[in-house]
């Protein structure tokens, strides 16, 4: 039996390396995330950000070392192990993936289907307990107006915040938000980012890929700064931390 288990961490990265190819994408990365913990993770493209976040979710290349998810090890784990961690997992991302001509609605709805055992078609053919539960999130996140309107007939924005009811529809115990301000206006950008904080404050960890250091400063908990796949910094947001931050980077 394992001592002193910290039973609020939902992801523990160790030592973890990352080869596709020919090429090593992470190098030696450590991180740790808790229950309700907001984590921006920065760095300029190539960084390893996004492959990291695929890591997570057990998709590898030549890996190393470890990553547990909610205490399973994903490195090595079956198929049918990584299925049933997912299901633990919200995923957002830049491309949002509605279906444009169904509602907001029933693309949220479709958050609930790797619970089905059976096929939906229509929003009246799932669950009534997870209809009502979707509703109540549209309207929690603005969208109470928005509930019937098709996927393509709304703003980014919106697309934006729909993707994230559907995310958090199973309760997810963590969410990666991979870039989901990056196709967004900046009063779009801070919106998204507001509703991902107030996931957290609910008790998931949010992990979020950013490009831009001050929606960053201005979201998370702790900032992580990728650099060629290692991790250049970790660190807390307050003033004299984020000034030891603009000082590293702006030595780059």
């Amino acid at each position: 039996m394992e001592e002193n288990l910290d039973l609020s961490q939902v992801l523990g990265i160790s030592d973890f390396t990352l080869v596709l190819g020919e090429k090593e994408i992470l190098s030696g990365v450590n991180l740790a995330v808790h229950a309700g913990e907001k984590l921006a993770i920065i760095g300029a493209s190539g960084a390893g950000k996004s492959s990291l976040v695929r890591a997570i979710l057990g998709a590898h290349g030549k890996a190393t070392g470890e990553i547990r998810l909610l205490g399973q090890q994903v490195i090595g784990a079956r198929e049918s192990e990584l299925k049933s961690m997912r299901k633990q997992v919200g995923l957002i991302t830049q491309q949002i993936d509605l279906v444009g001509s169904l509602s907001a609605l029933e693309n949220v709805l479709h958050g609930s289907l790797p619970h089905l055992t059976m096929p939906r078609l229509g929003v009246w053919s799932y669950p009534r307990t997870e209809t009502t539960k979707a509703i109540a999130l549209l309207e929690q996140l603005g969208l109470g107006e928005q509930i019937h309107q098709t996927a393509d007939s709304l703003s980014g924005g919106q697309r934006q915040r729909v993707a994230i009811c559907r995310a958090m529809l199973k309760a997810p115990a963590i969410v990666l938000a991979d870039e989901p301000t990056a196709a967004l206006d900046a009063n779009s950008a801070e919106r998204v980012l507001a509703d991902l904080a107030a996931i957290a404050a609910q008790g998931p960890a949010v992990i979020c890929v950013l490009h831009q250091l001050d929606l960053a400063i201005g979201w998370a908990d702790r900032i992580v700064v990728l650099k060629a796949g290692q991790v250049l910094a970790d660190i807390g947001s307050g003033q004299a931390e984020v000034a030891k931050l603009r000082q590293l980077l702006g030595n780059e």
